[in-house]
């Protein structure tokens, strides 16, 4: 059992960010933690056709909704094969919205919106 409700209780993406990603050996859990004190808050993954970019991704959002409350974690979606990916998570309560490559005008509208919320962001934090 996962005991979603205690995860999201006793997680704080404050302090880490931190998920069982996948294994190693058999009781050896590789964690990733893209928190700014750890590992991240950027990255790449990079890969040939077929090599599971999509996958790990997939299981990165999923271990992240299990562990973090919707108000502490949350996605916005950029889905540029189809909307193959965002369709998998439509009803994941973590999901703020999508944009794929059928938006047309709206990915437009998507960016504008992202870059504005980025400038925000900044301003409130150059305040602190």
């Amino acid at each position: 059992e996962l005991n979603i409700l205690e995860r999201w209780g006793k997680n704080s993406p404050y302090k880490s960010l931190s998920v069982p990603l996948g294994l190693r050996g058999q009781d050896d859990i590789v964690y990733l933690n893209l928190h700014e004190k750890a590992h991240g808050p950027h990255g790449l993954v990079a890969g040939t056709t077929g090599s599971g970019k999509s996958e790990i991704i997939q299981s990165y959002i999923l271990s992240l909704a299990v562990n973090f409350h919707p108000h502490d974690v949350a996605f916005l979606l950029i889905d540029y094969k189809g909307g193959g990916m965002a369709n998998l998570f439509k009803d994941l309560p973590h999901l703020l919205g999508t944009i794929t490559n059928l938006d047309g005008a709206q990915s437009m509208r998507a960016l504008v919106s992202i870059n504005a919320e980025l400038k925000r962001r900044q301003r409130l934090f150059a305040e602190n």
